[in-house]
C-alpha cells in the first residue's frame, strides 16, 4: 500500500505531510540572517555573525506545527552544541 500513497518530500505530500520533511543541502553564508530560515538542515561556514563563536558546522531548524514555535540547533565540527527557541521572539543561544 505504501507505493500507492507515495513518498513525502519537502515539495509534496505523501504518507505524511510535506510540512514534516526537511529540504536538504542548503548553506548559510557568514553574514546571512538566520532568524527567518525555513525548517531544514543548513551547512554553516566559520564566522557566522548570528551564531556566537561559530565555527564550521550544521544548523538544524525545526518548526513545531502544533504549538507554533521554532528551534534552531547548531553543532560544530568539534562536537559543541548550541540551541535556541522562538516562541514569539528568539531566546539566547545556550
Amino acid at each position: 500500500m505504501g507505493e500507492l500513497i507515495g513518498i513525502a518530500a519537502s515539495n509534496k505530500n505523501g504518507l505524511v505531510s510535506k510540512d514534516w520533511c526537511f529540504p536538504k543541502g542548503m548553506a548559510v553564508t557568514p553574514e546571512q540572517e538566520i532568524n527567518n530560515l525555513e525548517a531544514g538542515i543548513y551547512s554553516v561556514g566559520a564566522g557566522n555573525t548570528n551564531i556566537p563563536n561559530s565555527s564550521t558546522g550544521v544548523l538544524f531548524v525545526d518548526t513545531d506545527l502544533t504549538y507554533g514555535y521554532k528551534i534552531q540547533r547548531f553543532y560544530d565540527t568539534k562536537g559543541n552544541k548550541l540551541v535556541r527557541i522562538n516562541s514569539g521572539t528568539w531566546g539566547v543561544w545556550k
